[in-house]
């Protein structure tokens, strides 16, 4: 499982589903939260099945320009 942004405007649900299916929590390193969770940084992999999934770091996304990592 994933939080891609945490806000602390709502109240994220993803911890309860990760403890009960045993999902590694993936959330960003810079994220200041108060539950267990494996920190991810920029440029971080993991394998998700037959692939991998890797972290980019933004600062924030431009409205008008897709966020994508480099190539």
């Amino acid at each position: 499982m994933v939080e891609t942004h945490p806000h602390n405007d709502y109240v994220t649900g993803g911890p309860e589903p990760a403890r009960v299916t045993g999902a590694r929590y993936r959330v960003p390193a810079t994220a200041e939260v108060s539950f267990s969770r494996v920190p991810v940084a920029d440029g971080d992999t993991a394998p998700v099945d037959v692939f991998s999934a890797w972290a980019v770091g933004f600062s924030r996304c431009p409205r008008r320009s897709p966020c994508r990592p480099p190539r």
